[in-house]
């Protein structure tokens, strides 16, 4: 049985840290285990997405993949000939968390200008609401009857295809700085595939446009060439996918 946990997942199948979850040193996999008649593997929930990618995907048939997750956070899972990447730590490929902007806002993390604090949807809720109650007006407010406490990136994303011009300010900004990352995942591992996955992703073109031509002005003549940065194919059932092929 494959388990994918939204946690830091160390190499016993504990959750180290589950902030969404409230949990902390919780050994998932021996819960499990005492439970189930079968074996069971436990990872993190964005790796398990990566392997579903990589292997019947956006990725299908390529040596090498790099996801990446834009939801309430940012996150990411590396996938080299067809399995996992785990590293030193094994929970690699914490894209939200490299730093884009040394000066920029605080992120959950406690450092300042993380990815996930310029780029998530938690980023661009905040940014909506900041300036609305600065006095920008927004077809995102329509959309959330006029209350600010409901605008939610659907609302932001609907509305920047609508044409609303701090909608799409908010869009575009998210989406250059996820293309600096994308250039330095490309600097450094060179893979033949950036899949872009979550919600925040369902916004299309909007999105990744602006991300990929990011990424390709800041990437080094010669290697962007090599990569392809397309969006996820599996969308919700990538998960269960991901888990499935955990076991095999």
């Amino acid at each position: 049985m494959g388990v994918g946990v939204p946690a830091v997942i160390s190499r016993k199948g504990v959750a180290v840290l589950a902030p969404n979850l409230h949990w902390r040193d919780f050994p998932v996999r021996a819960a499990l285990q005492d439970r189930l008649p079968v074996p069971v593997c436990v990872d993190n929930d964005a790796n398990v997405v990566a392997l579903a990618e990589a292997r019947v995907g956006s990725g299908a048939g390529c040596a090498s993949l790099f996801f990446i997750t834009i939801g309430t956070g940012i996150g990411g899972g590396i996938v080299f000939d067809g399995r996992l990447y785990h590293g030193a730590s094994f929970d690699p490929g914490e894209i939200g968390h490299v730093c884009i902007l040394p000066d920029g806002p605080l992120c959950g993390c406690g450092q300042k200008g993380c990815l996930e604090a310029l780029s998530s949807g938690t980023a661009m809720v905040r940014d909506a609401r900041a300036a609305l109650a600065g006095g920008r007006r927004s077809k995102a407010l329509d959309l959330a009857e006029g209350r600010p406490e409901r605008v939610t990136p659907e609302v932001i994303c609907r509305a920047a295809q609508a044409g609303d011009g701090l909608a799409r300010d908010i869009v575009r900004s998210a989406a250059e700085y996820l293309g600096i990352a994308v250039s330095n995942v490309i600097h450094l591992l060179s893979p033949e595939v950036i899949a872009i996955g979550g919600g925040i992703s369902e916004a299309g073109p909007i999105l990744l446009d602006p991300l990929v031509e990011t990424a390709r002005r800041r990437t080094l003549p010669g290697m962007f060439a090599h990569t392809r940065v397309v969006q996820a194919q599996l969308r919700n059932d990538a998960g269960a996918i991901g888990a499935g092929l955990l076991v095999f």
